[in-house]
This record gives C-alpha cells, structure tokens and sequence, in this order.
C-alpha cells in the first residue's frame, strides 16, 4: 500500500497477490480487509487499485468487494472504492 502525501483522502494498493494455489480460501478477501483497515487507521477514504485488463476474473473479485472503474487505460483499469 502507498500513502501518498499529495492525495491524503487516498490509499493506493499495488502488488497484492494470492499463490494460485491459495485461492478461493478467503486470503485474499482477508488481505484486502486488512488493508481496507489500515488505510482507515490512516484516515483515508478511498482506495485505488490498478487491475490489467486482460484479468477479467480479476475485475469480477474486485468488484465484490465494491470496487469500481473509474479509468480504462490501454492495458489496465483504475478501479476505486470508497472506505
């Protein structure tokens, strides 16, 4: 997770990930959660993430945990969710 002093309202995740043999057993749901807490215990209200377009499974996961896009690049989504 970054804390970027020029956007203080945001947490941006970057880097995350679950051994594809770990999946589907709710570590990555745990990871996001802690990491959901942490930039709360940080006061920021917001968190962006950016997913390559070619993960479609991966847009899906995100989106249940409430993110949304926000900016279709080239190779990649900016996804945000409000804390």
């Amino acid at each position: 997770m970054k804390l970027d002093d020029d956007y203080p309202s945001t947490a941006f995740l970057c880097n995350l990930s679950v051994f594809e043999l770990n999946r589907k057993q709710g570590i990555g749901r745990e990871l996001m959660q802690n990491a959901f807490a942490v930039a709360r215990k940080h006061a920021r209200s917001y968190a962006e993430i950016q997913v390559d377009k070619m993960k479609d499974w991966l847009v899906a996961w995100y989106q249940t945990l409430g993110f949304d896009i926000t900016v279709i690049g080239k190779d990649e989504y900016t996804m945000f969710k409000v804390l």
